[in-house]
């Protein structure tokens, strides 16, 4: 099985498996991870590209925070009963905003318990048929697209630590 096999099948099979409270809380407490490496990143290297062609720290965040946001906001939509308005890229963006480990922290946590609060709010198994499209692991429903949040903090947050090695 490949990782991404492996990746996509575990987001299917936990998303079914566990409460939407235990994905919330896992989602949240992996985040940590996230907060913990954008905290532990020099200031006077936060902008710096670790080598050519890769993302410095800051580009990271700002990928992190806008694509989370992008998922959240068609969560949201999704457990409203509406269809998604627009499909999230899991991309990064060029010349966007600088900002320390701290303030892009604090963006993330407040987009995230915006997201979480609508989740829990919402019917578990309602609108399940309508989807995310995600360009790697396909069409995620809300519960998957939680999920893949995690994933997607994880990811990144090895990504930041290792830059600030």
């Amino acid at each position: 099985m490949t990782d991404l096999e492996r990746i996509t099948s575990y987001l299917h099979a936990q998303a079914r498996k566990l409460s939407v409270p235990d994905l919330v809380e896992k989602v949240r407490s992996d985040s940590r991870q996230l907060r913990e490496a954008l905290l532990s990143v020099a200031s006077d290297r936060f902008s710096v590209k670790p080598a050519p062609g890769e993302w410095s720290p800051n580009e990271v965040a700002a990928h992190i925070v806008t694509t989370s946001d992008l998922f959240g906001q068609a969560i949201t939509e999704i457990v409203a009963g509406r269809k998604p308005s627009s499909t999230p890229l899991d991309v990064i963006t060029a010349g966007g905003p600088t900002r320390t480990g701290a303030e892009w922290w604090n963006l993330h946590e407040a987009n995230r318990e915006r997201l979480f609060a609508s989740v829990l709010a919402a019917d578990p198994e309602a609108h399940l048929e309508l989807s995310i499209y995600h360009p790697i692991f396909g069409n995620l429903n809300w519960r998957e697209a939680l999920l893949f949040l995690r994933v997607h903090d994880l990811d990144h947050a090895r990504q930041i630590q290792a830059a600030s090695d």
